[in-house]
């Protein structure tokens, strides 16, 4: 939090490690609070869940990449040895995370998905899959450091374009926009929860996957008043957000959906003003354009210079109109 990354990197760093946490929570019956991170606490370790969260800000706002899928994971096997000694592959803390995701074991008698590596993937890709269509751009590839019979050691990412005519995921979809994509809606009625608590749950909802929280008011039987708690996710996320749900509010029981969401395409540039560097956010589809300056940029900004958050997100939208005229 006190680093210079930008606040998606940490939040998409903090849901990566909060992922690791709560495993390691649930392995050893405790609290996130009193988790001790053994080998992700290594230098290392931080570097690569920063370094991931980095590369995915790079794909998602320069590249335009909207989506994140994984293949089947493989694990691996034999023997790992960590703080705790020597542990059978996968250990505990992978196949906690990885509950709900397709795997695979075997393929090398040495482990091949270590926690740091399950959490990245868990928390960051949109899906699970290997039946996706889709034509390839570009390609790369990192070997590891162990040598495996009979196959590779290596990972492959591709950057690639969805297939609108395959995959079904994008056969709605209106030219101009950004892609269909699949969703979960998870909602809950309560209606005996105080409203500073109930404030408190969403947040944390927020700081665990949920891409949006929302609520209103509705009566309830015998003309109670009470509040229809909302949260959108990812399919991978909605379990631990249902427990987070029945853990930190009065819910009893949840109803859940899955929702088609069809999005604006969407791109991030910075821009320098008087107040420093300013994050924009620029959605449209060529017929319809909106711009929206990053608010906690905007924030920061307004306490370091001693102004209004109005006047520096003026000064950023009118620097950006007078760079897009320069170039045009």
């Amino acid at each position: 939090e006190s680093s210079n990354l930008s606040r998606n990197c940490k939040q998409r760093a903090g849901a990566i490690f909060r992922t690791i946490a709560q495993a390691e929570a649930k392995v050893h019956g405790t609290d996130v609070e009193q988790v001790h991170f053994h080998e992700l606490g290594a230098i290392d370790s931080i570097a690569d869940i920063a370094g991931a969260a980095i590369c995915l800000e790079y794909l998602f706002e320069k590249l335009g990449v909207s989506r994140v899928l994984s293949s089947k994971i493989e694990l691996g096997g034999g023997v790992a040895i960590c703080d705790h000694g020597a542990l059978s592959v996968p250990a505990p803390a992978v196949c906690e995370i990885l509950k709900g995701v397709p795997v695979s074991l075997g393929r090398a008698n040495f482990e091949m998905t270590t926690p740091t590596g399950a959490a990245i993937l868990k928390a960051c890709a949109d899906e699970f899959t290997d039946g996706a269509s889709f034509k390839i751009e570009k390609i790369g590839y990192g070997a590891g450091g162990k040598d495996a019979a009979g196959f590779a050691n290596v990972l492959r990412a591709m950057i690639c374009e969805a297939d609108e005519d395959l995959d079904e995921r994008n056969l709605d979809a209106r030219p101009g926009y950004g892609e269909v994509c699949k969703q979960i809606l998870i909602s809950t009625n309560i209606d005996d929860m105080d409203a500073e608590s109930f404030a408190f749950a969403c947040e944390i909802l927020r700081e665990n996957g949920a891409l949006d929280v929302f609520s209103h008011s509705i009566f309830m039987k015998k003309g109670r008043m009470g509040f229809e708690l909302n949260a959108l996710c990812r399919k991978q996320d909605a379990q631990n957000l249902k427990d987070l749900i029945f853990t930190h509010t009065t819910a009893i029981g949840v109803r859940e959906v899955e929702v088609a969401k069809t999005e604006l395409k969407r791109e991030f540039v910075r821009v320098q003003t008087k107040f420093g560097e300013i994050g924009l956010k620029i959605s449209g589809n060529g017929q319809v354009q909106k711009i929206k300056p990053e608010f906690e940029d905007c924030k920061a900004a307004a306490l370091a210079h001693g102004t209004t958050i109005e006047r520096v997100r003026k000064e950023a939208l009118k620097i950006y109109d007078e760079t897009r005229k320069t170039k045009g």
